[in-house]
Protein backbone atom coordinates (compact mmCIF):
# COMPACT_ATOMS: atom_id res chain seq x y z
CA UNK A 1 0.00 0.00 0.00
CA UNK A 2 1.17 3.62 -0.95
CA UNK A 3 0.46 7.03 -0.12
CA UNK A 4 0.07 9.13 -2.82
CA UNK A 5 0.18 12.86 -2.06
CA UNK A 6 -1.14 15.86 -4.36
CA UNK A 7 1.08 18.33 -5.24
CA UNK A 8 -2.11 20.66 -6.47
CA UNK A 9 -3.32 22.03 -3.46
CA UNK A 10 -6.96 23.16 -4.41
CA UNK A 11 -8.61 24.45 -1.51
CA UNK A 12 -11.52 22.12 -1.73
CA UNK A 13 -9.13 19.25 -2.60
CA UNK A 14 -10.50 16.91 -5.85
CA UNK A 15 -11.45 13.79 -7.09
CA UNK A 16 -9.54 11.01 -9.66
CA UNK A 17 -11.39 8.12 -10.88
CA UNK A 18 -9.09 5.05 -12.06
CA UNK A 19 -10.46 2.31 -13.41
CA UNK A 20 -14.15 2.51 -11.24
CA UNK A 21 -11.70 3.16 -7.69
CA UNK A 22 -11.93 7.17 -6.71
CA UNK A 23 -9.47 8.42 -4.78
CA UNK A 24 -10.12 11.52 -3.14
CA UNK A 25 -7.47 14.45 -2.22
CA UNK A 26 -8.93 16.76 0.50
CA UNK A 27 -7.28 18.76 3.16
CA UNK A 28 -4.97 19.53 5.37
CA UNK A 29 -2.77 16.45 3.96
CA UNK A 30 -4.31 16.69 -0.07
CA UNK A 31 -3.27 12.96 0.18
CA UNK A 32 -4.78 9.25 -0.14
CA UNK A 33 -3.66 5.50 0.51
CA UNK A 34 -3.71 3.80 -2.97
CA UNK A 35 -3.67 -0.03 -2.63
CA UNK A 36 -3.14 -0.95 -6.57
CA UNK A 37 0.73 -0.89 -7.90
CA UNK A 38 -0.35 -0.18 -11.17
CA UNK A 39 -2.41 3.31 -9.89
CA UNK A 40 0.09 4.15 -7.58
CA UNK A 41 2.59 3.96 -10.78
CA UNK A 42 0.36 6.00 -12.89
CA UNK A 43 0.11 8.34 -10.08
CA UNK A 44 3.60 8.53 -9.72
CA UNK A 45 4.15 9.17 -13.33
CA UNK A 46 2.50 12.39 -13.18
CA UNK A 47 5.94 14.45 -11.33
CA UNK A 48 4.58 17.44 -11.10
CA UNK A 49 1.10 16.55 -10.13
CA UNK A 50 1.99 13.84 -7.19
CA UNK A 51 4.04 12.17 -4.90
CA UNK A 52 4.23 8.57 -3.99
CA UNK A 53 5.24 8.21 -0.38
CA UNK A 54 5.73 4.55 0.52
CA UNK A 55 4.28 3.62 3.57
CA UNK A 56 7.78 2.83 5.91
CA UNK A 57 8.55 6.30 5.13
CA UNK A 58 5.12 8.03 6.59
CA UNK A 59 4.29 8.97 9.79
CA UNK A 60 0.66 10.06 10.39
CA UNK A 61 0.19 13.34 12.65
CA UNK A 62 -3.16 13.57 14.61
CA UNK A 63 -4.29 17.14 14.27
CA UNK A 64 -7.39 19.16 14.50
CA UNK A 65 -9.72 18.17 11.32
CA UNK A 66 -8.28 14.09 11.34
CA UNK A 67 -5.05 12.86 10.41
CA UNK A 68 -2.35 14.30 8.33
CA UNK A 69 0.63 11.90 6.41
CA UNK A 70 3.91 13.30 6.47
CA UNK A 71 6.69 11.93 5.08
CA UNK A 72 9.22 11.22 8.12
CA UNK A 73 12.35 11.54 5.70
CA UNK A 74 13.10 11.53 1.53
CA UNK A 75 13.98 8.54 0.16
CA UNK A 76 17.58 8.17 0.31
CA UNK A 77 19.71 7.88 -2.68
CA UNK A 78 23.56 6.62 -2.09
CA UNK A 79 26.21 8.09 -4.66
CA UNK A 80 29.87 7.06 -4.16
CA UNK A 81 31.70 4.11 -3.27
CA UNK A 82 30.09 1.50 -1.25
CA UNK A 83 31.78 2.12 2.92
CA UNK A 84 34.22 -0.83 3.81
CA UNK A 85 32.28 -3.55 5.87
CA UNK A 86 34.88 -5.28 8.07
CA UNK A 87 34.07 -8.80 8.40
CA UNK A 88 36.98 -10.05 10.25
CA UNK A 89 36.86 -10.24 14.78
CA UNK A 90 39.88 -9.45 16.47
CA UNK A 91 41.07 -12.21 19.27
CA UNK A 92 42.97 -11.14 22.23
CA UNK A 93 45.79 -12.90 20.43
CA UNK A 94 45.49 -10.28 17.57
CA UNK A 95 46.18 -7.23 20.26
Amino acid sequence: MMRVESLIKRPSGHEVTLAGVSYAFRPPDWACQVENPAHAAHFGAIKEGYRVVPELLALELEVPGGMVSRPLVPPLVRRGRPRKVVTEVATDGDI
